[in-house]
Order: C-alpha cells, then sequence, then structure tokens
C-alpha cells in the first residue's frame, strides 16, 4: 500500500461500465493529486485517500466502489472496467481488462439459430448477460500495488508476537488507574482495522509516533477473543524510520523467481545506499554415482551494488517485478 507522505508515483485510469449515469460533476482536489468522477462523495473519498498517503490504485479502486453505492446505474459490482496504470518511474505502462464476459458454457451457435447469426440476442434476452468483471478487476489492481494486509491477522495463533504496517485512523489516550499515559488506537491498511492497545512504557516510547500522520510499523502480541482482534503494543516506529536504519538484507529466491535476476539486478542499482544485500538459494548438487541428488541452501553476497536504500519505494518495485515481497528479511 502507498503511505502518507509519499507522493503517488504512478496515474491510472479507471473506467468502470455500465450504464453511463446523469449525475453532476463535483472537484475534489489534494495536494497528493487529483481524483475525477461523476459523483461528488466518490470524488471525496479517493482524494481522501490520496491525502492519507494512498496512491493512485488505493483511490481508482475505492472511488470505484463508492460509485458502485451511490450511482449504481453507472458504476457497480455488476459491470466490469478496465485499468491504464502508468509508473512514472520504470515508465512502465500496464492494462488490465476486467469487461464482462459471457458464462463459461456460452457458445457461438447460442446466437446463430439455423446457423443464422441475430445481434439481437445478444443485446436482449438470457443471451445478453455478462459475467460481471468489476469486483475481480478491482481486486487484481488491489493485490498487484498492495502487500501488507491486516485482514490476515486472523489466521494468526493467538499470542504470537506480530508485526503490522498501517496507518493511524483512530487514537485515544486515557490515564491509567496507576495514574499512567496510555492508548487506544486502530490501524487501518486497505484490507481492514485492527484494535490497537499501547500499555505506558510502550506508549512513552511511541507517543509522537502515534500522534503523527505518517505509516507506522507496530509490534506486538496479538490477542483473540470471542470475534475481535487485539494487538497489545510494545513497540512503534515510523516505517521510514525503521527501513533507513536497516543495516542487511537477505533476499531469499526460489526456483520460480531466478529467470528475474538480471531485473533484480537492475532494481538495486537503482536504489544505492548502506544495506547490505545478500541472496540466499537453493543449489542442486551433483551427486555422486549412486547416490540421490542433494539441495544445499546457498548465501551469497552482492558485491556490486554494495548497498541499497530501504524504502517504501523501493519494496513498490520489488513487488512490481516479483508480485510479492514475503522473501525480504531485514535485519536492523
Amino acid at each position: 500500500m502507498r503511505y502518507r507522505g509519499c507522493k503517488p508515483f504512478f496515474a491510472i485510469m479507471l473506467v468502470a461500465w455500465f450504464a453511463v449515469g446523469s449525475s453532476s460533476v463535483a472537484q475534489v482536489t489534494t495536494t497528493k493529486g487529483i481524483v475525477a468522477a461523476d459523483q461528488a462523495l466518490a470524488s471525496e473519498v479517493g482524494a481522501r485517500i490520496l491525502a492519507r498517503g494512498g496512491n493512485a490504485v488505493d483511490a481508482a479502486v475505492a472511488t470505484a466502489l463508492v460509485l458502485g453505492v451511490i450511482n449504481p446505474t453507472s458504476s457497480g459490482l455488476g459491470g466490469g472496467g478496465f485499468a491504464v496504470v502508468f509508473n512514472q518511474k520504470t515508465g512502465k505502462t500496464s492494462a488490465l481488462d476486467f469487461r464482462e464476459v459471457a458464462p463459461a458454457q456460452t457458445t457461438a451457435a447460442l446466437y446463430a439459430p439455423g446457423g443464422s447469426v441475430k445481434p439481437s440476442l445478444a443485446q436482449r434476452g438470457g443471451l445478453a448477460v455478462g459475467v460481471p468483471g468489476e469486483l475481480a478487476g478491482l481486486e487484481k489492481l488491489y493485490k498487484i500495488w498492495v502487500t501488507r494486509e491486516i485482514a490476515g491477522l486472523g489466521q494468526e495463533a493467538a499470542d504470537k508476537r506480530v508485526v503490522i504496517a498501517g496507518l493511524i485512523t483512530s487514537f485515544r489516550e486515557i490515564i491509567s488507574k496507576k495514574g499512567s499515559r496510555m492508548a487506544f488506537a486502530n490501524l487501518e491498511d486497505l484490507t481492514g482495522q485492527v484494535e490497537l492497545i499501547v500499555f505506558p512504557e510502550a506508549y512513552v516510547k511511541g507517543e509522537l509516533a502515534l500522534k503523527s500522520d505518517q505509516p507506522l510499523l507496530v509490534g506486538g502480541n496479538l490477542k483473540k477473543e470471542d470475534d475481535s482482534i487485539k494487538i497489545l503494543v510494545d513497540r512503534v516506529a515510523p516505517l521510514e524510520e525503521v527501513l533507513g536504519r536497516s543495516k542487511a538484507m537477505t533476499l531469499k529466491i526460489d526456483s520460480s523467481m531466478r529467470e528475474k535476476l538480471s531485473d533484480l539486478q537492475i532494481l538495486l542499482a537503482r536504489f544505492p545506499g548502506k544495506t547490505g544485500i545478500e541472496i540466499e538459494m537453493q543449489v542442486e548438487i551433483e551427486p555422486d554415482q549412486g547416490e540421490r541428488s542433494l539441495r544445499k541452501t546457498v548465501i551469497m553476497e552482492v558485491a556490486e551494488p554494495k548497498g541499497v536504500h530501504v524504502t517504501n519505494a523501493f519494496f513498490e518495485d520489488l513487488h512490481g517485478l516479483f508480485g510479492h515481497t514475503d522473501f525480504v528479511e531485514i535485519r536492523g
């Protein structure tokens, strides 16, 4: 996800199809970009996403979903669309087509009874119905650009220590029974939100970060009670600060990623810095005759570049190359 304080690095054009509505058009702007939709409320939601540091995809998805609620004749889950995403840093343009499609068992013969094509069958009636593509398309956009998800916390074991990233959306400071200050807050990303309980010791260290508008890295123990999930926070820090202090990084490359190693080297060269890089891979050892093949884990230090500058932009580009970033291990 793209966070507050970071300028959007690409532009997106998202057109959701169904029937064009006749609603009035309003303009809402932010210092982070501009969102235009045919409903003022939808534009406002998209603009607020940008103002909080969301990228253009975040804003486009939010805007499209709001349009489906307040102007369903123009856009909604029953329709489809397409997206064109331009990444200014790489100069690459990606296109995603999620227009409606015919049902899986539809055949051309159904529209040509007796061997004669009847266009009206594709325009009216049961055969004219298409399978909606908007929700699948918006989900695809979301998965391409978002890596950290709060929604996955429900699958973690209770009392496990977790580290998540997100934005503080609500905050409340209280005085404990012992007279110490502590806080309750909600941390949110595009997949959901989770309640944070910040006890006095952690609050003293993390107060400034919690009250800032920066994306945060939050660590603590996961607590589950009935249907609720909470994190008992023991550490809070601005995400950029944590990344900037990292001294070493290991990239655990599996066999499916090896064909992109040359692209990875180009990517690393775009972010020169002081964080050392290692690549961990499994290699097959040629067995002696009659013996079974063996696999050995090999760790190689990257000589060029000697280090990288670890930032949100670095992770976005890494995610764009491999589709995920869970193979990265960072050490302070």
